[in-house]
């Protein structure tokens, strides 16, 4: 235990550190890079929701599902607006759609080899298992009594429709959030019910340290926005 106290106050002295030298490396980065706003130092920061928002819940940001939920998800994916934009992942530079991606996690064998792989395209790292054979093998799955529905949910999230869904709920960026629902019309609502529903199942059936700290990482470019540093009204 104090080995673990010594290393979160180191973490947190470092963060400190970081802090106060951060405006220092963005002025001199600013000097030396020609005064361009996207210098190796910029920040931008993040946009959060309001009190109003909590309180609006989740259907106030996708809209309610709807009960047919095996129909409701392949539509939201493959024939709603929104389903045919593409997107490329970030940590993986795999280049895909909504429709492409329901697809798969319906037959894996339908996911191209490339897709398969590192951002280097070295090595294979994406493993894809059918829902129905997840419930077979996946202990944790069949603890928390998931459905064949909402191990999809999970198998689609934890792939490259992460990037869909958080720019579905966090609104922004505006332009992708557009075109990922085809500007409002689709927001996946019973697909992001379903995926809800699944993390609820699981948390219940695991059990996290008492104390337990959390960090989140921002890439080193992402400031907390002025709400977080006031509070709520």
């Amino acid at each position: 235990a104090d080995g673990s106290n010594r290393a979160v106050t180191c973490c947190r002295c470092e963060q400190a550190e970081l802090s106060r030298a951060l405006p220092a490396m963005e002025a001199l980065a600013g000097e030396g890079g020609g005064g361009h706003a996207h210098n190796k130092f910029s920040t931008a920061k993040m946009s959060a929701g309001g009190v109003d928002d909590f309180h609006g819940g989740l259907a106030a940001i996708t809209g309610l599902p709807r009960p047919n939920v095996n129909k409701a998800m392949m539509e939201e994916h493959c024939l709603l607006p929104g389903s045919d934009a593409e997107f490329t992942t970030g940590n993986y530079n795999v280049t895909t759609s909504p429709k492409k991606e329901y697809a798969i996690v319906l037959d894996p064998s339908q996911c191209p080899p490339q897709d398969r792989l590192d951002k280097n395209k070295e090595r294979e790292i994406r493993r894809l298992l059918r829902a129905e054979d997840l419930m077979e093998t996946s202990t944790l799955a069949r603890k928390s009594e998931l459905s064949v529905e909402e191990i999809r949910a999970v198998v689609l999230y934890t792939g490259p429709m992460f990037v869909v869904y958080n720019t579905v709920l966090r609104r922004f960026p505006q332009d992708d959030w557009k075109r990922f629902t085809g500007d409002g019309v689709n927001r996946f609502p019973t697909t992001i019910f379903v995926l809800v529903s699944a993390v609820t199942k699981i948390a219940r059936s695991m059990k996290l340290p008492s104390g337990m700290e959390l960090f989140r990482g921002t890439g080193g470019r992402m400031g907390l926005p002025d709400s977080f540093y006031k509070a709520d009204a």
